[in-house]
């Protein structure tokens, strides 16, 4: 992964002001493992409380696709004169747009699943 970590420095030197938004791999934290992410440790640990709260994401069975949250409060938009609105469903969509099956907006999606699961259980190698 040379490549990709000239491509980064270089990244960063052309888009200074992204440092302070970033984690970047500089002090050793756990096990003396360092931190790669989009977001900077304040800001990502909002967001695991967020995923780790049974009100929001996380469920007996894994994370949801779309926050418990939005079971009573459907995100609403509106486009002109129409108001439409993305609702938590945890079975079957109300809606036969898309095929009837809701698992994109609500329920455990394996796939989120699966790359959390990866991603915490086995660190980049070059990261450690």
């Amino acid at each position: 992964m040379p490549d990709s970590v000239e491509r980064g420095a270089a990244f960063l030197a052309r888009f200074p002001q992204l440092v302070e938004h970033i984690a970047l791999p500089r002090k050793p934290g756990h096990n003396g493992r360092t931190l790669l992410a989009v977001l900077n440790e304040e800001r990502l640990r909002r967001v695991l409380h967020r995923m780790l709260d049974e009100e929001e994401f996380l469920s007996p069975f894994g994370i949801r696709s779309l926050s418990r949250f939005h079971r009573d409060h459907p995100f609403r938009f509106q486009v002109g004169e129409r108001t439409y609105f993305v609702g938590y469903h945890p079975a079957e969509s109300e809606s036969g747009s898309f095929g009837g099956n809701s698992n994109w907006r609500g329920p455990v999606w394996m796939p989120m699943n699966l790359l959390i699961v990866t991603c915490a259980s086995q660190p980049v190698p070059l990261l450690r």
